[in-house]
């Protein structure tokens, strides 16, 4: 049995409709999301490490903390779209 008939035979099929598509779709939309999480935070720990000013500090810090936060809520968002649209 080669890979596509035993994700057929597990009920999971990659190719043949949109919605088992949306798998892919959103976990390649959760990795860039996270990568771009991790450049933030790698930012702000530079920004720490170079001693900038502490208002500099303090707006990298805070753009961070938006974004987790943001990013936290859109989430959950989707995941509640996905339980209740269908």
């Amino acid at each position: 049995m080669d890979g596509v008939e035993a994700t057929a035979a597990n009920g999971f099929y990659v190719y043949t409709t949109p919605s088992s598509s949306f798998v892919y779709l959103l976990t390649g939309t959760h990795g860039a999301h996270l990568l771009g999480g991790i450049v933030v935070l790698f930012i702000a720990g530079v920004a720490s490490l170079l001693h900038r000013s502490l208002k500099t500090r303090s707006i990298v810090v805070d753009v961070t903390a938006w974004y987790w936060h943001f990013m936290a809520l859109l989430w959950v968002y989707v995941f509640c779209l996905m339980k209740f649209a269908g």
